[in-house]
């Protein structure tokens, strides 16, 4: 019996569609993450100043908003901006350089934002952020 060209041309469809989907699946789960969202590194300065990246998702299919936030002791948070429409920050850390007064913010290795702390130790706008600064050491995932 032989095949009708339209069945033979709808299970290649098919197979294109379901190929794509899985393409698209596999490379949303491994390079967004979506499980990744919260606090990814997180620094307390000397004088109790404190520092984290957060990084947070939106809904399906939308890439991470990368933020910075920063406070001193007795003050409110303050939020920067990092990135948006990122990818999972993967090996983010924060890095303190005690000569320059300086907190540096990492990713993979490429220095992505600086904060002066001798001009000023938090800055951006007013904001709460959506994760609690981790009670532990500083970490840097």
């Amino acid at each position: 019996m032989k095949v009708p060209m339209l069945s033979v041309m709808q299970r290649v469809i098919s197979i294109v569609i379901m190929t794509v989907m899985v393409v698209f699946g596999a490379v949303y789960a491994f390079y967004v993450r979506p499980w990744d969202s919260g606090v990814v590194a997180s620094y307390e300065a000397p004088d109790g100043s404190r520092y984290m990246v957060v990084q947070k998702d939106g809904s399906l299919g939308e890439f991470y908003d990368v933020k910075l936030f920063s406070q001193t002791p007795g003050d409110d948070w303050r939020s920067s901006y990092l990135d948006h429409e990122s990818g999972s920050w993967r090996n983010p850390s924060l890095e303190y350089d005690p000569i320059t007064k300086r907190v540096i913010v990492m990713e993979s290795g490429i220095e992505r934002y600086v904060v002066d702390r001798a001009k000023t130790a938090a800055i951006g706008a007013p904001a709460v952020p959506p994760f609690p600064f981790p009670e532990t050491e500083s970490s840097n995932w």
